[in-house]
């Protein structure tokens, strides 16, 4: 047979049982480049056995785009036109016809889109795949480079570019459903950038009008901002689209690919949770550096009065003479020069690097103040504190529970925790939430995100270790006799010991 002037290039990472059938439908190329990114399965060996002439490098795989990328410049590819394939493609004698004929006559066109037949359960999975669906995989050599995008890469050219429209064969799962699911498990979690870049883009509308590429990307800006329901991305596929007359290949692919969809949307959500809380947690150092100044001013409002007040009463009578204490998120220092001055040695932590710097004015050498990233993650000694203190703190923080725990490491069996938690039933907690919705005030509810019942919070400490001594209401703008109240207290501040 003579051979047509063409490089192939094979992308491949452990591709043992793919690779002898691919390379059976490119007899016809006289070039073929594998690109291996270290196979242990015995790939090479494989591709060597199956066509004897084949060249073969290896290169790291970073991305797509990079993989595409690296042999256009390292492996000297001996003619002008290349055509990218996929262990798991074959190109059909239809396919290898309509490609010798298009690089035999390109025109003035530097690079080709191919489309594909998904191959499922031995069927051409054609109506819910929505085919055709378009890649550039034949190119000119210096015309086209490639970068990263989402899973998989887009196409960069100097020129202009055609389609060939005589589809080759994709095999999505010749490796079985296990290793599919492994691996659009990994691609659903390489999508997540790719969906807040697409949301952030311009949608330009027009391109809806443009050809085929153009269109499919302005679906995927569409798609990205719309969102949408695994569910009715389904319905739309399954029923709308035609997927049911696929048969039970299309039945079981659908649901496979539904089953990808709620794993981009559950990670997209953890990842914009992740985005936001890191912004949240930013805003609201930011708000209590603005506040500083005051704060000291705040001790006396009737509902600091009452912080300093109940702490008091839930240290009476206690020996604290020589203990050592923690007070997380000790704003200005107050409550910790009050600790100071019962005989303890304290450290004082805060976020806000404008509290800190008012604590640290003229402060007793019992006590250390000192600026901290974040309390969730902050270094905390194991069995080093006698006690900790966390007073208005925890409303705050993206997982409370992650703190509690860095407190019950660092306080020493028998030790207390000393902590308050927005009050879930409380009358007057709901007036100002609903006064700060009206108008804007009190400002610190935009930066409030953790609220508990009474039981609810005993329980979240026992999961610590910490076991509830008592509890006691207390907070607002009530007289003290009313913030008592179980209803009307905004907080609840617990007395917790570590277990012996």
């Amino acid at each position: 047979m003579k051979m047509f002037p063409l490089s192939v290039i094979l992308l491949t990472r452990d591709e043992s049982q793919n690779i002898g059938a691919c390379l059976d439908h490119l007899t016809w190329a006289d070039e073929i480049i594998l690109v291996d990114s270290f196979s242990t399965d015995g790939t090479i060996a494989a591709a060597q056995a199956a066509r004897a002439d084949i060249r073969v490098f290896q290169n790291k795989f970073e991305d797509f785009g990079q993989q595409r990328n690296w042999p256009l410049h390292h492996t000297n590819p001996k003619h002008p036109w290349i055509l990218f394939v996929d262990a798991d493609e074959r190109i059909n004698a239809d396919c290898a016809a309509a490609i010798r004929q298009t690089v035999s006559n390109p025109g003035n066109r530097v690079g080709f889109f191919l489309c594909y037949r998904n191959i499922f359960l031995g069927r051409w999975i054609k109506h819910c795949t929505h085919f055709p669906s378009w890649q550039l995989r034949l190119l000119k050599q210096g015309f086209v480079r490639f970068q990263k995008e989402g899973h998989g890469q887009r196409e960069v050219t100097d020129g202009q570019t055609g389609y060939i429209k005589t589809p080759f064969d994709h095999l999505d799962l010749s490796k079985g459903v296990s290793e599919w699911i492994t691996k659009h498990n990994r691609y659903s979690s390489q999508e997540i950038d790719l969906l807040l870049r697409l949301q952030s883009e311009p949608l330009r509308l027009g391109d809806l009008f443009g050809n085929p590429i153009e269109r499919r990307r302005c679906m995927k800006r569409l798609a990205a901002r719309l969102g949408g329901s695994p569910l009715l991305w389904f319905i739309y596929v399954y029923i709308i689209s035609g997927g049911f007359l696929d048969g039970r290949a299309g039945w079981v692919y659908c649901q496979l690919r539904m089953t990808q969809q709620i794993h981009v949307k559950a990670k997209l959500a953890e990842a914009k949770f992740l985005q936001s809380s890191k912004s949240h947690a930013a805003s609201a150092v930011e708000f209590h550096d603005q506040i500083a100044g005051d704060w000291e001013a705040k001790y006396a409002k009737v509902s600091f009065i009452g912080r300093e007040r109940t702490l008091k009463e839930c240290l009476n009578g206690a020996q604290l003479t020589g203990q050592r204490w923690l007070d997380a998120g000790c704003g200005t220092g107050r409550l910790s020069r009050y600790l100071a001055s019962r005989g303890c040695t304290v450290t004082g932590v805060d976020a806000s690097a404008e509290m800190i710097r008012i604590a640290s004015n003229g402060h007793s050498k019992a006590v250390q103040f000192q600026q901290i990233a974040d309390i969730e993650t902050m270094d905390i000694e194991p069995a080093s504190f006698d006690g900790v203190l966390c007073i208005s703190v925890l409303e705050y923080l993206a997982d409370p529970s992650a703190a509690l725990a860095r407190f019950a490491s660092g306080l020493r069996p028998g030790g207390l925790l000393i902590v308050s938690v927005p009050n879930r039933l409380s009358l007057v907690r709901r007036a100002l939430s609903t006064s700060f919705h009206a108008c804007g005030w009190p400002a610190y509810f935009q930066f409030s995100r953790n609220e508990y019942r009474a039981a609810e919070f005993a329980s979240l400490l026992k999961t610590h270790h910490l076991q509830v001594e008592k509890n006691l209401y207390l907070g607002g703008p009530l007289p003290q006799s009313l913030q008592k109240s179980a209803v009307l207290g905004s907080l609840i501040m617990f007395v917790a010991r570590k277990s012996a």
